[in-house]
């Protein structure tokens, strides 16, 4: 029987995919990873990425 292998859940968007990184073991998927380092910190979306990027942050703290 062949195990079914999931993607992996990117903790910045939730969806699942099979290109990223890992940081601190948990998983940011490639189109997020890009998405991050081209948004400036005036751009709107610069809180958001703070907030999902915290999460790992406060896992490592539990």
């Amino acid at each position: 029987m062949q195990e079914r292998v999931m993607p992996f859940r990117c903790i910045v968007c939730d969806q699942r995919h099979w290109d990223g990184i890992t940081v601190m073991e948990e998983f940011i998927c490639g189109r997020c990873e890009r998405e991050m380092i081209r948004t400036p910190v005036e751009h709107e979306k610069y809180p958001f990425f703070v907030v999902q990027m915290r999460k790992i942050w406060l896992k490592e703290q539990a």
